[in-house]
């Protein structure tokens, strides 16, 4: 099993601690959850590159050798 690097721990306890603060201010309202939003986007976004970048490498073409 793959354990999640320290850097997505550390941005999973903000994001979540976040949360938690909002949900508990008890002020709930349309810019209450357009910021939980975009800070869940900006948790994912990481997740997502890293994704890209994976399946980018996997499908990439192997390089031609120089006719020689």
């Amino acid at each position: 099993m793959h354990l999640p690097s320290p850097v997505t721990v550390c941005r999973t306890v903000v994001v979540l601690g976040f949360l938690l603060a909002l949900a508990l201010a008890g002020r709930p309202g349309w810019s209450t959850v357009g910021l939980g939003l975009a800070l869940v986007a900006v948790w994912l976004a990481p997740l997502v590159v890293r994704h890209a970048r994976h399946r980018a490498a996997l499908h990439a073409r192997p390089a031609e050798a120089p006719a020689g």
